[in-house]
């Protein structure tokens, strides 16, 4: 059977990297291939080489992979970029990308000539308003993430933000435009968290500095362990014997979390105080921490759920057998 575009995306995580090969085929998006490549030691693990595991876990995926000449796109974590959104005056289409250009200036606190960056405009069929999300990383930053993949061989054909890439599946998967209310996506990841809210066509992001390393040093000081060690009693609170201690130990981190999110909320609706928000999605690694979404569910007074796939996803060929 024909096959047009194909792609594979790539994204190293602080626990495994992970990737998925995408295919054009009768007119639809389908996964062909995945592979998930734990690393054997958390790459925020003190003295760790992480260039040295990163290429290691590269060269074990080409291992049983052949890319061939699929287009290769790299994801990027939310905290090592930028991403800025600003409602442009009413302008003729033409004079836009010179008006994100001088916005571009105020809002990314590097020199534009020292970072990666580009736009999207998001309207309204119904509404005059114009807004602009701004998209930027350090030119130092992106010749640091494509050596290991040089390195090994591999031949990156662009980059994209973790946090866009999570939004776009989710446009793609449920059809937000089509919906009547907005969602909230909390992508709660090992070093950072996401906060993607998506409404109709609009995109809204921010990224906050806790993730589950927070967790891991809560438990470090409270019991007096290794970062290895905690990261293990972290993994195994829900059937420890002490888990009640653990949990407490926690609690302050799960405070802070909720309170940080609880305030991103309040300011995106503070600025779209027309917006309808409905459900909340929560994925990434630390999302399967015991409790959470509970917590999470309690404190935001909104449904709180942890997707288990894709609706419209669609497996072609051998990934289908591997999947089930």
């Amino acid at each position: 059977m024909a096959i047009g575009r194909d792609a594979w995306g790539i994204e190293v995580g602080a626990n495994a990297i992970k990737a998925v090969r995408l295919i054009q085929q009768e007119g639809q998006v389908k996964l062909a291939d995945y592979e998930i490549v734990p690393f054997k030691k958390i790459l925020t693990t003190p003295d760790l080489n992480v260039d040295e595991s990163i290429q290691m876990g590269l060269d074990q995926f080409l291992s049983k992979h052949d890319i061939g000449k699929s287009e290769v796109i790299v994801s990027v974590a939310g905290h090592l970029a930028f991403a800025r959104f600003a409602k442009l005056p009413p302008v003729e289409p033409k004079k836009i990308p010179d008006i994100v250009k001088f916005e571009a200036v105020q809002q990314v606190p590097f020199p534009l000539e020292q970072v990666e960056w580009d736009y999207q405009v998001f309207t309204e069929p119904d509404s005059p308003d114009v807004e602009v999300g701004i998209f930027a990383i350090t030119k130092e930053r992106v010749a640091s993430i494509l050596s290991n993949y040089r390195k090994v061989g591999i031949q990156v054909h662009g980059l994209t933000l973790s946090p866009v890439a999570v939004y776009n599946a989710m446009a793609y998967d449920l059809e937000l435009e089509q919906q009547p209310e907005g969602i909230i996506i909390i992508d709660i990841g090992t070093v950072s968290t996401d906060i993607i809210i998506a409404d109709g066509g609009d995109l809204w992001l921010r990224t906050l500095q806790i993730g589950g390393n927070n967790f891991t040093e809560a438990l470090v000081r409270a019991f007096k362990l290794s970062f290895p060690k905690a990261e293990k009693l972290k993994r195994e609170a829900a059937t420890s014997k002490y888990a009640r201690q653990i949990f407490q130990a926690m609690r302050p981190v799960f405070s802070d979390l909720v309170q940080e999110v609880q305030r991103s909320l309040g300011y995106y609706q503070s600025i779209n105080r027309e917006a309808k928000l409905g459900k909340v999605y929560g994925i990434g690694s630390t999302f399967r921490l015991p409790g959470l979404q509970k917590f999470l569910k309690q404190q935001l007074q909104m449904d709180v759920v942890r997707p288990d796939g894709l609706q419209k996803n669609q497996c072609a060929g051998s990934c289908r057998c591997r999947l089930r």
